[in-house]
């Protein structure tokens, strides 16, 4: 809810205010305001107000008045000037040798605010009227606290009112003190969100007590005791003792290059650090270095006696923590950053099988602690150390030596598009072929339930890698079966499970005595993507001749041709030529003969 100001702010509280004869060696300070100089809402302002707490800290060298009047402004065209305040005639009459000005809040109510363009030069000619009755005053220009509870307002105040009392500063040469933002975001110091309570009012008064201080200190700090230079690794050490003045701000640095240079700034050194290292220095080259102390009010004192150092250009240290993790034919080296401030380059140094032998093997470049060795033969030893170098060419100690050895711990990818076919009492499995360049060959698993992982089920079979089928014969009849397959590198890393396929067996006993007793034929799976298998019947020991052949009647791979005894047999065709070469998609025909018969089919390769 917006608060309304002619409850709030306009508060008529006068604070009794007489002539004073004072003595003429007091400063005066005049502090000029509204209700919150005034001290509205405190019990006992005359005890409580700022500028009364602003008295008892200054101590009685000062002398404080307060000149607040309720509800008054800056602005002359306003419903409350300052100017037409009896506070107003008794400050002028004050005669003050510092001015704290602290208006603007009632300005910035919108129906005062609508005047804005004249704010400047009402408050300018505000100053003014205080440099005719002491043309030696000094002037403190307060930016008023935070408006809590009226948005309009607190919009006028923090964007407008706020930078044209920073321009009267500008203009003025008055020292602008912001409680703006020493009472920002801080409601536990008002009261009612206009005016501050207890603690706003004690914060207030030493804000400007310090500033003050800060005005009114003309005396230099004393000279740095104990001011030393040393010489350390391309760098200079320096120190002193910590000077006493409770208002010490900084230690200012000097330096020269030659003793007949002229010293000139380096550096300021906050209090209250006593120490600074300078880094940018040559090794091997003189330099001169004098300090002085410096206070809050920016008095400082004469600088030290001249000391001069050397600094030194020593090896880096050997750089810690240094491992060596091995990899699939790589290494992985790391180590902990080198803290030298002239630091290069990290150097390697590597041997293989002999440790002894030892030598240079590549830079890395200083903002790197990681190397990767690549190209490296898996069960090779290989031997490392590491030195750190510096801008000057000093090199570090070496590591102690790591040993490593790459190893092959990848494995291969699981056989994709495993397939399951069943005939004559046999189950034939087929996959598509891994391409990893170290497989060696292929696992067959089996179960008669279900699996996911390769200790649920039982290897029956090993394959190399020129195959992609196996054919499982050691069978029951009626019994379902579960079947995957892995593939294994030369360096035994073993693929995750190719997918399971299931299948069941049938009693090749109960076939019609016509099919055993006389040759059968049969292609599946057709079409087919990867591979197919072939089954055939013979009833009596005879010649058998299988070959593919393309559609123009060209053979294209001889599959079977031998004598063989009465039974099943199973040919599986990879869809490979006879110098195992894949063929193209497309339509082929097998050629079998046997007992004397010729059979043909057609069989789609779609891979």
């Amino acid at each position: 809810m917006k608060i309304k100001y002619n409850h709030r702010l306009v508060i008529l509280l006068v604070i009794p205010i007489f002539i004073a004869i004072v003595p003429a060696q007091q400063i005066r300070v005049a502090c000029i305001g509204n209700s919150i100089t005034a001290g509205a809402w405190l019990p006992n302002p005359a005890e409580d107000s700022y500028p009364a707490v602003l008295g008892v800290l200054l101590g009685p060298d000062y002398h404080v008045r307060n000149f607040g009047y309720s509800g008054s402004t800056v602005l002359k065209n306003s419903d409350s000037p300052y100017w037409e305040k009896s506070s107003y005639q008794f400050a002028l009459g004050f005669f003050p040798d510092i001015v704290v000005i602290l208006l603007g809040t009632n300005d910035s109510k919108p129906e005062n605010w609508i005047f804005s363009n004249e704010f400047e030069s009402d408050y300018i000619a505000l100053i003014e009227s205080f440099i005719i009755k002491n043309a030696d005053a000094t002037f403190i220009l307060c930016y008023p606290p935070p408006i809590l509870f009226d948005t309009d307002s607190e919009a006028n105040l923090k964007n407008e009112v706020i930078p044209k009392i920073s321009a009267v500063g500008n203009q003025t040469g008055s020292s602008v003190l912001n409680l703006y933002g020493s009472f920002e975001n801080r409601s536990e110091l008002y009261q009612d969100g206009i005016h501050p309570n207890e603690d706003g009012y004690q914060l207030l008064a030493n804000l400007v007590y310090k500033r003050i201080q800060k005005l009114s200190d003309v005396i230099a700090p004393e000279v740095p005791m104990d001011f030393i230079a040393e010489g350390a690794d391309l760098s200079v050490i320096l120190s002193w003792s910590p000077n006493s003045e409770p208002d010490l701000g900084s230690y200012v640095l000097f330096r020269a290059e030659s003793v007949n240079n002229v010293l000139q700034y380096l550096t300021n050194v906050v209090w209250p650090q006593v120490n600074y290292t300078d880094y940018n220095v040559v090794g091997g080259n003189p330099y001169y270095y004098s300090i002085a102390a410096m206070d809050l009010s920016g008095n400082m004192s004469v600088r030290s006696a001249v000391k001069s150092a050397i600094p030194l250009d020593t090896a880096p240290d050997t750089p810690t923590n240094f491992v060596v993790v091995s990899g699939d034919g790589h290494v992985n080296l790391s180590w902990d950053p080198s803290s030298e401030p002239d630091l290069a380059t990290y150097i390697l140094f590597r041997a293989e099988f002999d440790e002894t032998m030892i030598n240079y093997s590549t830079n890395v470049h200083m903002s790197n602690t990681t190397y990767i060795d690549n190209n490296l033969i898996n069960g090779n030893s290989y031997y490392y150390s590491i030195a750190a170098m510096d801008k000057g060419g000093n090199m570090s100690e070496r590591s102690a030596v790591k040993l490593g050895e790459p190893k092959d711990n990848t494995k291969p990818e699981a056989p994709t598009n495993l397939g399951v076919l069943t005939e004559f009492g046999q189950v034939v499995l087929h996959w598509d072929h891994n391409s990893e360049p170290d497989l060696k060959e292929y696992d067959i698993y089996r179960s008669i339930n279900t699996f996911n992982s390769k200790d649920e089920a039982g290897t029956i079979g090993v394959v190399l890698k020129t195959e992609t089928s196996f054919i499982d014969t050691d069978l029951d009849v009626y019994t379902e079966y579960f079947y995957s397959v892995t593939a294994t590198d030369s360096s035994g890393n073993e693929s995750d499970l190719a997918n399971v396929v299931t299948t069941v067996t049938l009693d090749v006993e109960n076939r019609s005595e016509e099919k055993s007793n006389s040759t059968s034929f049969i292609v599946a799976p057709n079409p087919f993507n990867s591979v197919t298998a072939l089954f055939y019947n013979i009833s009596k020991q005879t010649h058998v001749r299988l070959s593919v052949v393309d559609i123009l009647g060209k053979e294209v791979c001889l599959l079977v041709d031998r004598t063989q005894k009465p039974g099943r047999y199973t040919v599986i065709w990879n869809a490979k030529d006879g110098r195992g070469n894949q063929v193209s998609a497309g339509v082929y025909l097998y050629n079998f003969t046997a007992e004397q018969k010729v059979n043909f089919g057609k069989m789609v390769y779609l891979k």
